[in-house]
Order: C-alpha cells, then sequence, then structure tokens
C-alpha cells in the first residue's frame, strides 16, 4: 500500500531537472551492398531499400532508444526515442541526433504522446532534435503528438538535414492539452522551429510561438480548436505520397460547398534548387477539433507508406 507523503512527515519526492542525449546511425548491411552493385535497376524510384544495421549508439539518462530488431517485415528501421519518468520537466534539457546511411529507410516513432510537465519558476523544457538523411535514404518522422500540460514552458529546434537525392516525411503535431482535465492550450509558452537544410542551406524554417499576450490568451485565439499540425514531404521516392496529398486537399471546392468547420487544411507544392540540384514535394498544414478529425489527415499522410515502414505506427492509436 503506497503511504501519502503527508504521513510519513517527509515531502513529496519530485523529478528533478536532467540533461540527456541521444545518436543514432544507421548504415546498409554489407551483404546486401554488395548484391545492390550486381544489379541493374532503372531509376532511383526503383531501387529497394536496403537491410540496415545500428552502427553507432549513445544515450544518457533520462533519455533512451528502443531499437526493435523484428517490428516490421520490411528493410525499414524503427527507431523510437524515449524518456524515463513517463515525460519531460521544466529544466530537462534533451539533445538527440540520427542519421540514415545510404539506401536505408528508417522511421523514428514512439509508443505515446510526447508529455510536457508544468515548469516551476520560468524554468523552460528544451528538446534539440537533429536528422541527416543521406542519399537515396528515407526518413520517416511519425511520432505522436506533444502534449503541454497546464504550466509548461516548452522550447523545441528540429533540423532535417537533406542531399537533393535525399527522402523525407516529417510530420509535426501538438495537442491542446489534457481535454479530461478541461486543460485548452494552458501551457505558459510553446516555441517550435522546424528547419529543413538542403546541402546546408536553409530551405524552410517554420516558426511557432504560441504564447498569452495582454490582449489576447492562446486559447482563445485556437477558437475551440484542439489539434494543430505540419507535415512536409520531399524527395523522388516518395512523390507519389505529396501527389496523394495535393489530389486530395488541393481540390478547388464545388460552388456552394461549404468548409469543414472540424477540420482545416492547406497545402502547397513545393521545390527548392541549391547549387544547380532541386528536390519538390509538399508542405501540408491542419487544425482539428479533435484527436479523431486530425487523424483523418495521418491517415492520408502514413496509408500511401504503409508498404515500405512494414506496419502501421499509428495501429491501435488513431
Amino acid at each position: 500500500m503506497r503511504i501519502p507523503a503527508e504521513m510519513t512527515g517527509f515531502p513529496a519526492a519530485k523529478k528533478k531537472p536532467s540533461r540527456g542525449c541521444g545518436l543514432v546511425c544507421i548504415e546498409a548491411v554489407r551483404d546486401d551492398c554488395r548484391q545492390r552493385g550486381q544489379q541493374v535497376l532503372s531509376t532511383d524510384e526503383s531501387r529497394p531499400y536496403l537491410r540496415s544495421e545500428i552502427t553507432s549508439l549513445q544515450y544518457s539518462y533520462p533519455f533512451r532508444f528502443l531499437l526493435p530488431e523484428n517490428c516490421s517485415p520490411s528493410p525499414c528501421r524503427w527507431i523510437y526515442p524515449m524518456s524515463f519518468g513517463g515525460g519531460l520537466v521544466g529544466g530537462d534539457s534533451i539533445k538527440v541526433a540520427v542519421t540514415v546511411g545510404e539506401e536505408c529507410a528508417c522511421v523514428v516513432t514512439s509508443q505515446e504522446s510526447t508529455k510536457v510537465y508544468h515548469c516551476d519558476h520560468s524554468r523552460e523544457t528544451e528538446q534539440d532534435l537533429v536528422y541527416t538523411v543521406t542519399d537515396f535514404a528515407l526518413l520517416c518522422v511519425l511520432q505522436d503528438p506533444v502534449v503541454c500540460f497546464k504550466g509548461a514552458n516548452f522550447h523545441q529546434t528540429q533540423v532535417v538535414k537533406l542531399t537533393p537525392q535525399s527522402n523525407l516525411v516529417f510530420l509535426d503535431w501538438m495537442l491542446s492539452g489534457r481535454s479530461a482535465l478541461l486543460e485548452s492550450w494552458c501551457f505558459l509558452r510553446y516555441l517550435n522551429c522546424v528547419e529543413i537544410r538542403l546541402l546546408d542551406e536553409v530551405v524552410l524554417r517554420e516558426l511557432s510561438d504560441l504564447e498569452d499576450t495582454p490582449y489576447k490568451s492562446v486559447s482563445e485565439g485556437m477558437m475551440g480548436w484542439q489539434a494543430c499540425g505540419l507535415c512536409v514531404v520531399l524527395g523522388i521516392r516518395v512523390q507519389h505520397v505529396a501527389e496523394a496529398l495535393m489530389d486530395k486537399y488541393s481540390r478547388k471546392r464545388d460552388i456552394g460547398e461549404r468548409s469543414s468547420l472540424e477540420l482545416v487544411v492547406s497545402i502547397s507544392e513545393v521545390s527548392y534548387t541549391v547549387q544547380g540540384q532541386t528536390i519538390s514535394g509538399c508542405y501540408l498544414r491542419f487544425l482539428a477539433s479533435s484527436i479523431e478529425q486530425a487523424s483523418k489527415v495521418i491517415r492520408d499522410i502514413t496509408s500511401p507508406l504503409l508498404q515500405v515502414l512494414g506496419a502501421d505506427p499509428y495501429k491501435n492509436k488513431l
């Protein structure tokens, strides 16, 4: 039986701020590389991804990687970044680096949402993520949403480094808070920067800075929306994903057709050229009245990828 802290005479234990870091690199298995050298393939799109192995792995408390070996029948490597303690508290600082080797496929996913707890004394919770995707490799970042609890102060930076032959599906989304406790955008601040670099040149920077002002709170400004997010799809081998999203969400509404009051999606075709080399795809943003509505967009993003991933990262979640 658990004895309440007030009955023991000792103060309740609190999770102390921690500084954790993690690094993981994956490379193609050598036997597969030799087989590839004996094959003649017509186009880059037709190249099958190779089986991969972990070549570098480091992490420190309270952060760790979960790297299951047989997560799916496909060659895609599944990576689960995790934090001990069930979430992040004020003063926590997490730094993570993931590198995907040539012709490898990798999905970075999660077991549950990233919870950011109340921050005492205006402390900030920080998380810095750096992803490097090499030639003909695929990185899919398909994690559960960030959930900032009441009083949270969260600062996150996410950088993705690409080459013109890289392939990327990057989903980043958040929920308004703990709906069961009637929390709706009650955090102190949410500062999130997403940066895409092509050959070390910044081609996209998305900055979200949500904080109450003297004139309007975040909750008032969000007007009842409970989820928001973005998705960036880039690369020739995920062009079918971009095309499917463009076909569905760039369609002009018919005359008299009413817009949805539960889900708003905007999408744009994008193309970036650096040093004479181009990478193209699409950029999507959404607002949803509930996680059920947000799941409709997420299903449209993940469905064309299931054959490559080998399994659904959101199965039994959405």
